[in-house]
């Protein structure tokens, strides 16, 4: 479904048919599968063990984790697509009368081209992660807001029939600003994708209230193996 935006408080996350998990200790989700038909909420801001071997499937997610043990893996937590038919639709109609030698052949057409897709690339609205070390091998398509208070990242790069080749972090909006999303980041290790749509600056950018002054520092290290699409970018590091 669709949200009415002719209703007020009408927005994804209030649709039927919605999901939320909330766990207050510890979330486990191993061998899980879920599927949810427009949106998922994942909240387990204490303790997340992970999702290995899950099968989890929604359009739409807002994902809230953290983790007690200093390390968070989000691996089958995001199908990378989904089925839902989707993509643009054009049609065109035409409709005219001839008369020859007093018959009259009435002609309508109508072209059409459709360039449908049977899968479709699932979203998630709003993503944070808090846990010393995180790795990603899901491919995260984050919308709305990012949040990573983690100091080292890692986008992994997937073994042979994974759904993923590797780990991405795709960001859409130009209104996440990389260095305010990861505030406590100091090491860069990717494998996989890294997409922002703005001019990036790869440095340690510290502000309140992760530190008590405001500061920039190098990163300790960035090391890139594999893909990163900006507008632009300065990278400050003390390894590259």
């Amino acid at each position: 479904m669709r949200p009415d935006f002719n209703l007020p408080g009408s927005v994804i996350s209030n649709t039927p048919g919605r999901i939320v998990i909330n766990a207050d200790r510890v979330l486990d989700l191993t061998r899980a599968k879920i599927t949810g038909p427009n949106y998922m909420n994942l909240v387990a801001t204490n303790h997340y063990v992970g999702s290995t071997n899950a099968q989890i499937s929604s359009p739409y997610m807002d994902i809230n984790l953290g983790s007690t043990n200093g390390q968070i893996n989000i691996t089958n937590l995001v199908a990378p697509l989904i089925p839902r038919i989707n993509g643009p639709c054009d049609l065109w109609s035409g409709r005219w009368t001839n008369i020859v030698n007093g018959v009259t052949n009435r002609y309508h057409v109508l072209m059409v081209n459709a360039r449908l897709a049977p899968t479709a690339q699932a979203f998630v609205l709003n993503l944070a992660l808090r846990s010393t070390n995180v790795v990603i091998s899901d491919r995260l398509n984050v919308v709305t807001n990012l949040l990573i208070t983690a100091q080292s990242l890692t986008l992994s790069s997937n073994s042979l029939g994974s759904p993923t080749a590797s780990g991405e972090l795709n960001l859409s909006s130009p209104n996440i600003i990389w260095t305010a999303g990861l505030p406590l980041l100091q090491s860069v290790t990717n494998w996989g994708i890294i997409t922002v749509p703005n001019s990036t600056y790869f440095a340690g950018v510290r502000q309140t209230p992760y530190y008590n002054t405001n500061f920039t520092q190098p990163y300790q290290n960035f090391v890139n193996h594999g893909s990163i699409a900006t507008s632009g970018n300065i990278t400050w590091s003390n390894l590259f």
